[in-house]
């Protein structure tokens, strides 16, 4: 661009910030200058496009600001509690479940031990009794 005006003093005139005597300055030179008045138009038709793709918010989403700005605190609604409450509940139960899993799993596996060592010590004419302090082998060939 040729001429700094624009840059110094036009976007000053498209918002309105000058003064009486700079504002018919300005417009006095934007009639003998026409690089500023190509700028102050494109300026303007660019303003006009802008405000097409303006987005207005929905009235829901004022209403809620204006809630949340009247009455800061939040609203506890039975979603609200339902969906605080459900996780700590899920966690005990899950871990509750995978407790018994465990425990179950543990005696069963215990079970089987026992059950093949009887299997094996009758197979080799010994008799296997279950004890306190874990599985003795009495010798029956005796």
């Amino acid at each position: 661009m040729e001429c700094s005006e624009w840059e110094d003093i036009g976007l000053l005139y498209t918002s309105k910030e000058l003064g009486d005597s700079d504002r018919v300055y300005f417009e006095r030179h934007m009639q003998e200058c026409p690089a500023c008045l190509k700028e102050y138009q494109d300026y303007c038709s660019d303003k006009k496009i802008f405000a097409l793709l303006e987005e207005t918010p929905s009235p829901g989403i004022d209403l809620e600001i204006c809630r949340v700005c009247t009455d800061p605190r939040p609203r506890f609604t039975f979603a609200v509690l339902l969906k605080r409450a459900l996780v700590p509940v899920l966690l005990f139960v899950f871990g509750f479940i995978s407790t018994a899993y465990v425990t179950i799993n543990l005696e069963s596996s215990r079970q089987v031990k026992i059950s093949a060592a009887v299997h094996k010590s009758d197979s080799s004419n010994t008799y296997t009794r279950g004890s306190n302090e874990g599985i003795s082998t009495v010798d029956m060939k005796k």
